[in-house]
């Protein structure tokens, strides 16, 4: 290159450099990053050669995977606001660039709410989303339905904007972070828990989901089959499939729990739930989450584990957690039923239900032909693993339709 890297970013085309934070710990250095890049001459002459304008990417996808539901949330909704006093200090206009997915365990749901949910000055009149997957055939194919999803986040945008930061009382803040923290932990034990990798290779269908032929990179960043190598589209999708997604839920309950015990209990999260449109988002998420998942799946996948302790133990988890979100929801909401201010969509959900889970009964069952077929004796017949893949394969599909989400 015949110019040195100062020279280059001074002189080249003002090409938009994006940070990108996905992580739990990336998110909370995201400040720090952004502030020791402004503060450098050089780049500091790109940024003003375009306009003054920078943006910064913030991952819905790896933080989840990585800290459990709660605590991804919390530290994307403090990263923008740090990241946003950050480039006010140095006098740059910054559009957050939210990197979202379809599913619910990557930043998924309905977008207008979400976006209502974010902090106002975080927006200030502009945003950046990623639309992909089934997300764009259900927004955008329909014309009609396109201008109305258009319209829908523009209002949110306008109406976030205008409203600015919420009011947050220390009390609110300081259980934020407490119950954060608790719930990353909870989330932790599990995914560290002795077994769990048998556990999820076995009771998931993330084999079957990384022999697929969609997406646009491998399913693992290396060859090693460690959950750190492993994206999160495939990890999130398997969970999905499994009526189980932790990324939407797990930990929720007990980090809300322990944290309010020492701050007015289940009056203060009341009063959270009614006036903080972030804390309203959180709860409603993780309420659908809820609601799409199935417990008696969890026994019938579980079944697949060849470690029947891991099965058991691991399996009790998912289970236990699952009814304490589903309660602490109740609780919060002041609801009898899951979804009772939406009863048109629990409606929704439960016509779709009875078929989705005929297709993990019969996806549990190909799974264990497969795995049968393998173990023969003399090797595997070809024939018949490649028909049992190619009826895999549908169940993947008919249930990532019937569930209106993949990862």
């Amino acid at each position: 290159m015949p110019h040195s890297n100062s020279n280059f970013l001074q002189t080249a085309a003002p090409w938009p450099v994006v940070p990108l934070f996905e992580t739990i710990d990336d998110l909370k250095r995201s400040a720090q990053v952004l502030d020791e890049l402004l503060g450098q001459s050089a780049y500091r002459a790109h940024v003003e050669a375009g306009g003054n304008q920078q943006q910064c990417m913030v991952g819905y996808s790896d933080s989840a995977k990585d800290g459990g539901y709660l605590s991804a949330c919390w530290g994307l909704y403090r990263a923008q606001l740090a990241l946003t006093q950050t480039a006010a200090q140095h006098g740059v206009s910054l559009t957050i660039f939210h990197g979202r997915g379809g599913s619910l365990g990557r930043g998924g749901g309905p977008a207008a709410r979400a976006i209502r949910a974010l902090p106002g000055s975080a927006v200030d009149g502009r945003l950046r989303v990623t639309e992909q997957g089934e997300v764009l055939s259900e927004r955008y194919d329909e014309p009609k339905i396109a201008q109305r999803h258009l319209e829908q986040i523009t209002a949110a945008t306008f109406v976030v904007t205008a409203g600015g930061d919420p009011e947050l009382s220390d009390e609110w803040v300081e259980l934020i972070q407490r119950a954060s923290q608790s719930s990353r932990d909870a989330y932790r034990e599990l995914i560290e828990a002795p077994g769990y990798l048998t556990y999820f290779a076995h009771a998931t269908p993330i084999e079957q989901i990384e022999r697929l032929p969609i997406g646009s990179r491998p399913s693992r960043r290396g060859g090693s089959r460690e959950l750190t190598n492993l994206r999160a589209i495939p990890y999130t999708f398997a969970w999905t499939q499994a009526r189980c997604p932790i990324t939407a839920f797990y930990g929720l309950a007990r980090g809300l729990t322990h944290a309010a015990q020492d701050h007015g209990g289940l009056d203060t999260l009341r009063a959270m739930y009614r006036r903080w449109p972030w804390f309203h988002t959180l709860i409603h998420n993780a309420e659908l989450a809820v609601v799409k998942a199935n417990a008696d799946a969890i026994d019938w996948y579980a079944d697949l584990v060849p470690d029947a302790h891991a099965g058991r133990h691991i399996g009790g988890m998912l289970k236990t957690d699952m009814q304490q979100t589903r309660q602490i929801i109740l609780d919060v909401c002041g609801q009898d039923s899951l979804l009772g201010g939406a009863r048109w969509l629990r409606r929704s959900v439960e016509a779709r239900d009875p078929y989705v889970d005929v297709l993990n009964l019969v996806q549990v069952e190909l799974m264990k032909r497969r795995n049968a077929a393998l173990a023969q004796e003399g090797g595997a017949d070809e024939a018949q693993v490649a028909a049992l893949d190619h009826a895999l394969r549908q169940t993947v599909q008919g249930i990532a339709a019937g569930l209106r989400g993949t990862g």
